[in-house]
C-alpha cells in the first residue's frame, strides 16, 4: 500500500535485523526462515498515525459490509512494536483496543445490531506480554467477546487452555486454533484433546492450504470437529 511505501520510518525495523528469541519461539520449527525476514515490514503501533490508519480500516469494514464482527488476528504476524520496546507499549495497544471497541459499539448502535470483537492470540500467555499485548486486560475490560489461542504453523505441544482459563474472566468464551495437518485423523485427535481441556470452540487455520499442492480438503471434518460427540473414531 502507498501508506507503507511512503513511511519506512513507521515500520518496526529494517531488513536484516536479527530475529528475537521470542519470535523464534513463536514461529517454531515448521516455519521457513524466510518468514523471520518478513517481520520487519510490520507497521509500528507506537506511532499514532499507524494506529489511526488501522482503526480507520476496521471502521470501513464495519460500516461498509454487513459483518457480524471483527477477528483481530495478532498471531499473523506477531510483531507490533520494535524489539525491546514492547513492554513500554502494552498500555498503548490496550488503549487502541479501547478505541476499536468504542468504534464497533458506535457502528453497532447505528445499524441496530451489535458487532462482536475477538482476538486470536499467542499459544502461551507470556508470549502475548512479550509482544506488547495484554489480552487478559482486554477481556477484563470487556474489549473482546472471545479469544482464540493459537500456535504458529504447528501443533507440537498442547495449548495451555487451563492457564488461560485461570487468567481470563469466568464465562469468557475461549476457542483454540488447529493449524494445517496432512491427515484428517490428526485433526480429530487434536480436537478431541482440546474439547477435553475445556475449550468452547475450534478454529481451523490454514485449512485451505493443501489446495496449493492440488489436494482436495477433508470437508467432512467441518461436520465433526465443532462437536466432540460427532468426532469420528477411526480404528
Amino acid at each position: 500500500a502507498r501508506f507503507w511505501h511512503e513511511h519506512p520510518e513507521w515500520r518496526v525495523g529494517k531488513m536484516g535485523d536479527p530475529v528475537s528469541q521470542l519470535h523464534r519461539e513463536i514461529l517454531g520449527p515448521r516455519t521457513s526462515p524466510i518468514v523471520g525476514t518478513w517481520l520487519w515490514g510490520g507497521l509500528n503501533f507506537a506511532v499514532s498515525e499507524v494506529r489511526q490508519r488501522r482503526l480507520a480500516e476496521l471502521r470501513e469494514c464495519c460500516e461498509r459490509y454487513p459483518i457480524d464482527g471483527l477477528d483481530l488476528d495478532f498471531q499473523r504476524f506477531p510483531i507490533y512494536f520494535p524489539v525491546g520496546k514492547e513492554s513500554e507499549h502494552i498500555g498503548t495497544m490496550t488503549e487502541w483496543m479501547r478505541a476499536v471497541r468504542q468504534m464497533t459499539r458506535e457502528v453497532g448502535r447505528k445499524r441496530g445490531r451489535p458487532l462482536l470483537v475477538s482476538a486470536r492470540i499467542m499459544a502461551r500467555p507470556a508470549q502475548n506480554l512479550g509482544l506488547g499485548l495484554d489480552p487478559v486486560t482486554w477481556a477484563k475490560e470487556g474489549l473482546i467477546d472471545f479469544a482464540t489461542i493459537s500456535h504458529y504453523l504447528r501443533n507440537d505441544f498442547p495449548l495451555p487452555v487451563a492457564d488461560y482459563r485461570r487468567l481470563f474472566p469466568a464465562g469468557l468464551p475461549l476457542y483454540a486454533s488447529i493449524e494445517v495437518e496432512p491427515k484428517p485423523d490428526t485433526y480429530r485427535q487434536l480436537a478431541r484433546e482440546l474439547w477435553q481441556d475445556g475449550v468452547d470452540g475450534i478454529l481451523l487455520f490454514n485449512f485451505f492450504t493443501p489446495r496449493e499442492n492440488g489436494k482436495e480438503l477433508p470437508f467432512e471434518l467441518l461436520h465433526e470437529l465443532g462437536d466432540p460427540k460427532k468426532i469420528r473414531v477411526v480404528a
